[in-house]
């Protein structure tokens, strides 16, 4: 997430059995408990660090990461470390990326362990 940006919102959702709170990070709808409880208000803390922790990523347990899933962190992680003293990213950036094509090509989709 970038620091203009604005975290994700605290929202509600009326239903059949009362109101729920949830906070939508990236494509996903994560649904927190009861709406404005002490419980959704913790979840909802704790979602926006984890979410922010780990680059704009959802927390995945290990067993079910694919290799495009760990790529792609390790290369958000990259633009934040590989930076030069003006705020721009190295040109180490890219050299990671073109070293990742060829894992990607024949294992995206596989589970990392």
């Amino acid at each position: 997430m970038s620091r203009e940006s604005k975290p994700p919102t605290y929202r509600k959702q009326i239903g059949r059995n009362g109101a729920r709170a949830f906070v939508e990070l990236g494509e996903r709808r994560v649904y927190l408990g009861p709406y404005n409880s002490k419980e959704s208000r913790e979840r909802y803390t704790r979602a926006l660090a984890e979410w922010e922790s780990s680059g704009g990523h959802l927390a995945v347990p290990a067993n079910q990461l694919t290799i495009v899933e760990l790529v792609a962190r390790f290369c958000t992680f990259c633009e934040g470390y590989y930076v030069k003293a003006d705020g721009r990213v190295t040109a180490e950036v890219e050299s990671v990326r073109t070293a990742m094509r060829p894992l990607l090509s024949l294992y995206a989709r596989c589970p990392w362990h």
